[in-house]
């Protein structure tokens, strides 16, 4: 992150039940994880950014590419990201 900062604004985002942040039952999916990043970057950042994430990270950066509104990504990265084993119903 520190490479980056010369260039970007970067953030690194705790999200629920990750990281130091509360762990309160149940509301830890995709949706909600990446809906909570939706109005973080639509109320903190106000401009489209390039997203990337490390294994869940990668998914919800995904997520992110196929969900966000129209325009709030500029790019995307994902590493490593478990996209089909993290399907609620594998086949």
């Amino acid at each position: 992150m520190r490479l980056l900062a010369d260039d970007f604004e970067v953030f690194a985002v705790d999200l629920r039940g990750q990281g130091r942040s509360t762990r309160p039952p149940g509301r830890y999916t995709v949706d909600n994880m990446g809906n909570d990043l939706v109005r973080f970057i639509s109320g903190r950042i106000r401009r489209p950014v390039v997203v990337a994430g490390n294994s869940s990270g990668g998914l919800i950066a995904a997520w992110l590419s196929a969900y966000a509104p129209p325009g709030l990504i500029h790019g995307a990265c994902y590493e490593g990201p478990p996209l089909f084993s993290a399907e609620i119903r594998p086949p």
